[in-house]
């Protein structure tokens, strides 16, 4: 174990602090300019996943490198470099859903120098008798023997249907529920990548329970050519993908497949779409001044706002056939705050 120069890690984000900071500002620098840079020497990575990043590890006065077979605490990520504020972006995303009652990773937005980057505390590491020990976790390509190539529905891999009866057999009713709570909040917050291998369970001897949510983040904030940039969930929810095209009729098909009553997926859905405008707003008015102000963060509050309007709006929508007159979900979205 390597330790760099001490510093808090939980400090306030606009604090100066010094020491470690240059080197990992440094590592986020190279990854910025190479995004296969990931690892450095004699490291291993145990999380896959498509964004840049590398890992830390909690010291009692600052930040470690893990090597060799010791665990890692946390994950530090630059954001995706074409996307503005992504970093910051995802940080409210995850802290809004957890502001909805969902378990989520814990994270801190933090700027090393110059370089902005989201610090996400590892849900699959526990302290036992002064020891970091690694808890057993599979995302649910790696849970259902699939290829990881295959982490999109619409790449033959797993959707609604078959992650809940995984989770129904393996783990119970409870954990079906809680992962249709999470589809719903990733809809309802705009954020596309919500595929297979963005869930995972944990394993523990025989007992298998769904993971704490990691990797949420809105796409809402991105348009291209006067377009929303993501504009469809990774999931089909009913035979629709698009976000602020969801109806009534949709959602009963996705209670369909997630094997829950109909009737309790509705008031999900509109409790939580009565919710995330708030815990959006909420999470972004309490950043400091300088973050809260971008204007990326203001068209996310304003777009959270009017899916889950266009949400609640759609929920008595049932009847058959596909809506066909007046702009699409993502279109109205688009022209927000443009």
């Amino acid at each position: 174990m390597r330790q760099l120069p001490a510093f808090d890690p939980l400090a306030e984000f606009e604090q100066q602090v010094g020491g470690g900071i240059a080197e990992i500002a440094d590592r986020l620098r190279r990854l910025r300019e190479d995004d296969t840079d990931w690892l450095g020497d004699g490291e291993h990575w145990s999380l896959a996943g498509a964004q840049s990043k590398f890992t830390l590890r909690a010291l009692g006065d600052g930040w470690g490198i893990a090597h060799g077979a010791e665990p890692s605490t946390h994950i530090v990520k630059p954001g995706i470099g074409t996307i503005p504020s992504q970093a910051l972006i995802e940080h409210v995303s995850m802290r809004a859903t957890a502001a909805l009652g969902l378990r989520v990773a814990s994270t801190l937005y933090v700027e090393f120098e110059d370089q902005p980057a989201i610090v996400v505390t590892r849900f699959d590491r526990r302290e036992r008798d002064s020891r970091w020990e690694r808890i057993h976790q599979e995302d649910l390509c790696q849970a259902l023997a699939l290829d990881p190539s295959r982490k999109h529905e619409s790449d033959r891999g797993p959707g609604i249907a078959r992650i809940a009866r995984l989770l129904r057999d393996a783990s119970g009713p409870a954990a079906v529920d809680e992962f249709g709570r999470a589809v719903i909040a990733n809809y309802l917050l705009g954020a596309p990548d919500a595929h297979a291998k963005n869930y995972s369970v944990m394993l523990a001897g025989s007992a298998l329970q769904l993971a704490a949510l990691y990797d949420v983040a809105s796409g809402l904030t991105a348009a291209r050519d006067g377009r929303l940039r993501f504009p469809r969930a990774a999931m089909s929810l009913g035979g629709e993908r698009s976000f602020g095209d969801v109806s009534g009729r949709h959602w009963t098909g996705f209670a369909t497949a997630l094997g829950v009553d109909p009737d309790q997926v509705r008031e999900w859905v509109l409790t939580l779409a009565q919710q995330a405008p708030a815990a959006m707003a909420d999470t972004i008015r309490a950043l400091p001044p300088r973050q809260r102000r971008r204007p990326e963060l203001r068209q996310l509050t304003a777009r959270v706002r009017l899916l889950s309007e266009l949400t609640q709006r759609r929920l008595d929508d049932t009847a058959p056939g596909r809506r066909s007159t007046g702009p699409t979900g993502p279109e109205l979205l688009a022209d927000v705050d443009r």
